[in-house]
């Protein structure tokens, strides 16, 4: 029996033994499992984090992107927020590259991990740049860089996460296969057990049958101290219902709000604050979902935070966000938030939050301080620091970094005066940094520093200690003043009254300071020579002590007057005097006064007196100069007027019987002859007129007049007499005129015709061969105002650089060759520089010689309304006049009166004044054309006789003054003795008819202005015929009009000029002048095949358009 059961006892301590090791292994198995599987949760957690950290880096980036101002308390948090989550980010990537190489030792994973390794790199290179320089542009290439980086580094990311887990399926499979075996093992060890242990058991179980009789008493022993235990836990539960009644009551009770929200963010329960702080019932709360009570510019936030806490399996959180209570207004709360998980999500959130709006007012308040603060001593012109006990700089102001060297306040904080300073400088800071750090205060303490370009500067520094609340000394507050500038004008003060002594004393001037009462303070060493006097015998005294009686007099009277302007910082004109020296001789001086100030208030006055008196002696020798040169300068201006009348007046003679003779159709060989004649008469009166326009520019007397005049008809007349001269010469001479000038302007059209006609007529003069172009345009002058400018260009033989100014001095040519080959006094170009220069403008010159010349210049020419009475142009419209030419020359008389009887008009002489006077006291005289200089009774003085006369007539008869002066003196007496106008001598026909037509009485104005006279003589009255011409001319015009476009579109320029040639007839008997100038002009460009001038086309279809309106009101007419 023992031996049976010894057997049993083996086998029982086998079976036992077996089960145990089963059960060891598998638990070791089952352990392993499970560290297994907790291992790659963990590191399928922080790949997934790996995104995540990722995603909040791109995200901090952005946020710190588009909050420009990288100066704030919460930027700064966000930065230190980037770096540290970098850190880990990093950190966690080589974490998962360490546990794969010591643990799995995947090789998929490695290469995975190490695919991602430089992008990992990159992004923290980024963001080391923007820890580095968190600037705008910084951001932007940083979030350009993660970018392009975030994408592939999220998708190898994805992989590795999908790899682990598939690798842990794989082991958690073999583990489960292991487990299984064992299984097996285990049942087949059972089976054995119960054969070979149990069933032999099971026979001796009825010898067993007492031994339970006697467990079963042990049971209800048992049961009895059960039935004790139950009465125990009943007594404990009793116990828990009061510990939850008191945690309810602890809840309900609390001033914090306490709420849950179940799985689907519902209310489930709620304390009372949670009612009090939102206004919404329990009732209405539980409807209620918790993010319908977040602010809606917070909800995105609050999601987004509180889905990240869920995905990452975040137990806890803080969040401070706003809600909207029912009222509407904004709460501020502070929430802990604890998630309970069921698997991977959330069922129950237990919140904890407080009404924080008070600290976020207190919070906006600080912060509004410190920026208000901030901005306070960064515009505080001084430089101000704090220091910590370390003497490092924790806060400085824009002047101190600036000062520094540094572009921001960062560059310096942390630095102590050694890394700032030269060590000079650093010194001396350090030690009074210690004076202060022992509770010394240091106030206005002036320090030479060294800046770091080794340059000096005084400041005025003041340090005092900075304590807690407990008055313990933490570090320092300074403030540093650059006193430099007023150190050096101390300086510069102290030399410069150095300067004024050493100068006071060794000049021969007297320099003097005086109280205000004109007392001598201090008077320099020169005073012995001056006045005779020692310093010592003038300190003290009056300056008008020294003075002559009457002069001193004077001084005394001008006193109070020279006060007041000293007082006002007005400048005093120096003063002249009479000294009286100490030996009783007397000495001119001059004085030259200026006002001393001391504390700005006016002290005294500082006075230097010179002697003047060899000055004195040489104003009186130049004065008498000056009268001498008065008197000759006026026999000058004599003796040019009298050879201006003498020489005028057989030249009249010349040029007037000349241009008689021409117009009575001579032979050709006399033709020519008298075209000689009447050439060298015009030079000769050119010279004269140069020479004398040359005198008056040098004496000043040359006046502009500023009249309306056509703009148009001036330039256009220059223009076409000198075209003859340009195209004997063979060149072309071109007009730019565009549309956009005015047509009447004020001015001195004649000057201006002048200018103009100098250079057009060099330019042609020195040009042998392609073109000359006078162009005109609208400019625009500094302050707005408009102008004209005139530009004369040439294809001529250039003026060299070094010629281009003397050009326009007097009598002078680029070259003596020029004045040989070409002719010409050499004054054009002075007067016609002089000319512009009188108008307000400036002519330039631009040349190369052997590529032409361009003078340019610019004037202003106010713009005018045209003139209501126009001058007649053709003498054929106006009616004859009964004329009375008074000239002591009989050639005069004979050329005047033979022009005038050509045009029709009656024609009286008189050779005296006093024989005028006979004429005209008969009252049969329209216009009296009267010559200044006769002897007895000159023009000026018979005029204002026969004005005094009672008579309306006398009063109001035209009388032109003829004279061969041109000066502003004659022109000036010409309207003071009532005269209507004057013609200079020599005097061209169309002058004369310009001025009759201005002056004389006119038949019939409107016969004057008939565009259709012409026609009218033409027609003899026929209304029918004048009709039928009209309309032909209109239909002529219509033609020219769209030939002139259809030559232009398809370049065919002889379709218009075919139209042109059939409407000369209508052109003729239209009286159009100005239409036909422009139609010449433009068939002279279309036949020469030349690029027609900018705005002529506009000029010639305004013209045409204004010449059928008058057709067509004469056919209504």
């Amino acid at each position: 029996m023992e031996k049976d059961m010894a057997r049993l006892r083996r086998r029982y301590i086998v079976f036992i033994v077996s089960i145990v090791l089963i059960l060891v292994v598998t638990q070791v198995i089952v352990q392993y499992d499970l560290r297994q599987q907790n291992e790659d949760a963990r590191l399928l957690n922080l790949a997934g984090r790996q995104r995540m950290l990722s995603q909040r880096i791109s995200k901090l980036t952005l946020f710190l992107y588009y909050n420009e101002n990288v100066d704030s308390v919460s930027d700064f948090y966000a930065l230190d927020t980037l770096k540290a989550l970098t850190h880990h980010w990093s950190t966690v990537h080589n974490q998962l590259i360490q546990q794969n190489e010591n643990g799995a030792k995947s090789r998929v994973i490695d290469s995975l991990l190490r695919v991602n390794t430089p992008r990992v790199d990159q992004i923290k290179a980024t963001v080391a740049k923007i820890l580095e320089a968190p600037q705008p542009k910084v951001f932007q290439e940083a979030i350009e860089k993660i970018g392009e980086v975030e994408l592939p580094f999220l998708r190898t990311m994805e992989a590795t996460v999908n790899r682990y887990q598939k690798e842990s399926e794989t082991k958690l499979s073999n583990i489960k296969r292991v487990e299984l075996v064992l299984s097996v093992i285990g049942l087949v060890i059972l089976i054995l057990e119960f054969i070979s242990v149990f069933y032999p058991t099971l026979k001796r179980v009825s010898s067993q049958n007492f031994l339970l009789s006697q467990l079963n008493d042990q049971l209800r022993t048992r049961e009895k101290d059960l039935q004790q235990s139950f009465e125990h836990v009943k007594s404990l539960k009793d116990h828990l219902t009061q510990s939850e009644r008191q945690y309810r009551e602890l809840v309900m009770n609390a001033s914090d709000m306490i709420y849950e929200l179940d799985a689907d963010g519902k209310f489930s329960f709620v304390n009372p604050p949670v009612e009090t702080v939102t206004g919404f019932t329990k009732e209405e709360l539980y409807q209620m979902k918790y993010l319908e009570l977040v602010h809606p510019d917070d909800r995105q936030q609050v999601r987004e935070f509180y889905q990240q806490q869920q995905d990452s399996f975040q137990t806890n959180s803080y969040l401070e966000l706003r809600i909207t209570t029912k009222s509407g207004s904004s709460v501020w709360v502070g929430q802990n938030v604890k998630l309970q998980f069921a698997g991977k999500s959330a069922y129950r959130v237990n919140v904890v939050a407080r009404d924080i709006t008070q600290v976020k007012e207190a919070e906006a308040r600080l912060q509004r301080e410190r920026l208000l603060l901030r901005t306070i001593i960064d515009n505080i012109p001084e430089n101000i620091y704090v220091k910590n006990l370390q003497s490092q700089k924790i806060l400085a102001n824009k002047a101190e970094y600036e000062y520094l060297g540094a572009s921001t306040e960062a560059e310096i904080l942390g630095k102590s005066d050694w890394e700032l300073y030269p060590d000079e400088s650093a010194t001396t800071s350090t030690n009074e940094d210690a004076r202060v750090f022992a509770g010394e205060n240091i106030i206005n303490s002036e320090t030479l520093n060294t800046r770091k370009d080794g340059s000096s500067c005084w400041f005025l520094i003041s340090k005092v200690p900075l304590r807690d609340e407990n008055n313990i000394i933490i570090g320092l507050v300074g403030i540093s003043i650059d006193i430099t500038a007023a150190k050096l004008a101390n300086q510069a003060l102290a030399e410069k009254e150095k300067l004024y002594r050493l100068i006071s004393e060794n000049s021969r001037d007297v320099v003097s300071l005086h109280n205000l009462d004109g007392t001598f303070e201090y008077i320099s060493p020169a005073c012995r020579e001056l006045h005779g006097y020692e310093p010592e015998e003038m300190i003290g005294r009056m300056g008008t002590d020294f003075m002559h009686v009457d002069d001193a007099r004077h001084t005394l009277e001008q006193a109070p007057a020279m006060l007041q302007k000293m007082l006002a910082g007005e400048s005093i004109e120096p003063l002249q005097f009479r000294i009286a020296t100490k030996q009783h001789g007397l000495v001119w001086a001059e004085n030259v006064i200026k006002p001393v100030y001391t504390n700005g208030k006016l002290s005294g006055f500082q006075s230097t007196v010179r002697n003047i008196s060899a000055r004195k002696v040489y104003e009186a020798a130049l004065q008498e100069a000056k009268e001498k040169a008065e008197a000759a300068t006026k026999a000058k201006s004599q003796f040019l007027s009298m050879m201006s009348h003498e020489i005028r007046t057989p030249i009249n003679g010349i040029l007037g019987l000349t241009n008689l003779l021409l117009e009575e159709e001579p032979r050709p060989d006399q033709l020519q002859r008298l075209n000689l004649l009447k050439f060298s008469g015009q030079n000769l009166l050119t010279i004269i007129n140069d020479v004398l326009d040359f005198s008056k520019a040098e004496a000043g007397k040359i006046v502009l007049e500023s009249v309306p005049f056509n703009l148009y008809d001036t330039i256009q007349n220059v223009v076409r007499v000198l075209a003859i001269k340009a195209e004997e010469k063979g060149l072309a001479l071109n007009l730019i005129l565009p549309a956009n000038l005015p047509r009447y302007v004020l001015g001195d059209s004649v000057r201006l015709g002048q200018i103009l006609n100098n250079l057009i007529n060099n330019a042609i003069k020195f040009t042998e061969a392609g073109y000359v172009e006078v162009k005109l345009e609208s400019v625009k002058q500094a302050g707005g105002a408009q102008a004209i400018g005139f530009s004369i260009t040439d294809t001529g033989i250039g003026i060299p650089a070094d010629k281009q100014e003397s050009v326009f001095e007097s009598f002078t040519q680029a070259s003596t060759d020029t004045t040989r080959k070409y002719g010409g006094t050499g004054l054009g170009l002075a007067i016609t520089k002089n000319l512009v220069t009188l108008m307000g403008g400036q002519i330039k010159i631009t040349s190369k010689p052997g590529a032409g010349t361009r003078f340019y210049f610019e004037i202003s020419l106010p713009e005018a309304f045209e003139e209501s009475h126009a001058v007649a142009s053709k003498i054929e419209t106006q009616a004859p006049l009964r004329i009375l030419v008074v000239d002591d020359n009989a050639v005069n008389r004979e050329v005047a009166g033979g022009f005038l009887k050509r045009w029709g008009h009656v024609v009286s002489q008189a050779e005296s004044g006093k024989e005028a006077l006979a004429i005209i006291k008969t009252k049969n005289i329209d216009l009296v054309l009267m010559d200044l200089q006769m002897p007895e009774l000159d023009g000026f003085e018979t005029t204002r006789t026969f004005r005094q006369w009672t008579d309306e007539y006398f009063k109001k008869v035209p009388v032109i003054a003829l004279t061969a002066s041109t000066s502003a003196e004659v022109q000036h007496r010409v309207k003071e003795n009532l005269m209507n106008g004057y013609l200079s001598k020599p005097f061209k026909p169309e002058d004369l008819q310009t001025v009759l037509a201005r002056h004389g009485a006119v038949q019939d104005k409107v016969q004057s202005e008939n565009k259709f006279s012409s026609l009218d003589q033409y027609t003899e009255g026929n209304e029918e015929l004048k009709k039928q011409l009209l309309v032909l001319f209109k239909d002529n015009l219509l033609e020219v009009k769209q030939k002139f476009f259809e030559a232009l579109e398809n370049q065919n320029p002889e379709v218009f000029l075919n139209a042109l040639h059939k409407a000369i007839t209508t052109l003729t008997l239209i009286n159009s002048e100005s239409l036909t100038g422009t139609l010449h002009d433009i068939r002279a460009y279309v036949k020469s095949h030349q690029q027609m001038p900018a705005g002529r086309e506009e000029i010639l279809v305004r013209e045409i358009d204004q010449t059928l309106n008058l057709l067509d009101e004469a056919l209504l007419s």
